[in-house]
């Protein structure tokens, strides 16, 4: 359960209790072991498998040694760790070092005979652009963070 009064025994007693109705047998597994056990069910032999989960508050990391198929344990837990960034800084952090760089932060335009670099403050407003989609979808946020900033400091070419 999420929330600010997450209680994970009432969370757990009420996936019992839904599963009992269905008279399935629940086995409980950590996410990363889920996700290594899903990703087991397209081999056909033996691997060891890197499982990344990048959650709201941690990116943890795992490795797992799957068997072959029909092994009594098929997954197994070799390491794990974590980092505790994810989220919305997680989310800016890829902004900033990856997105940003492409849409010309620290990048020149030539004016009036000078090469000036386009201005920080056009991109500091758009820090918080997080939620990344298609290229369209980018490009649009990006006209809508920017406003007319975004004009005036784009390089320009001199044309014949």
């Amino acid at each position: 359960m999420r929330g600010a009064r997450a209680d994970a025994a009432l969370a757990r007693t009420r996936y019992d209790a839904m599963m009992a109705a269905f008279g399935a047998q629940v086995h409980y597994v950590y996410e990363p072991l889920g996700a290594a056990h899903s990703y087991a069910t397209r081999l056909s032999e033996p691997a060891t498998i890197l499982v990344a989960d990048f959650g709201g508050g941690t990116t943890d990391f795992s490795i797992v040694r799957v068997a072959a198929p029909g092994a009594a344990r098929r997954c197994v837990p070799l390491a794990s760790a974590g980092v505790g960034i994810a989220g919305d800084r997680f989310d800016q952090r890829i902004v900033t070092q990856l997105v940003l760089p492409l849409l010309g932060k620290g990048g020149q335009y030539r004016s009036m005979g000078k090469l000036l670099e386009i201005p920080r403050r056009l991109f500091q407003r758009c820090r918080r652009l997080v939620a990344l989609g298609d290229d369209a979808q980018i490009a649009a946020r990006w006209r809508s963070c920017a406003g007319s900033s975004a004009t005036r400091s784009t390089p320009r070419r001199s044309g014949g």
